[in-house]
């Protein structure tokens, strides 16, 4: 299993249980992170400030855009009646 991610600026994740094994996500590309970076606390952290978004946080995000774009055209076409 893997972790599906976007990163926002570079980062360097490395394998609590190998420290010389590290993953680094290239910058604004989609991409399938390994699972243990989960266990580094640069993961919490990146998280947390909005320097990586994780595929849940990415699906929330944009169902919420879907959802202020379909309220925002409903009010839209009430004012225009």
């Amino acid at each position: 299993m893997s972790i599906k991610l976007i990163a926002k600026k570079k980062l360097a994740f490395h394998n609590p249980n190998n420290r010389e094994e590290a993953y680094s996500p290239e910058i604004l590309a989609f991409e399938n992170a390994p699972d243990w970076i989960a266990d580094d606390p640069l993961f919490g952290w990146a998280k947390t400030d909005g320097s990586i978004e994780v595929s849940e946080d990415i699906s929330v995000t944009a169902d919420k855009a879907a959802q202020e774009a379909a309220d925002k055209a409903a009010s839209d076409t009430g004012k225009k009646k």
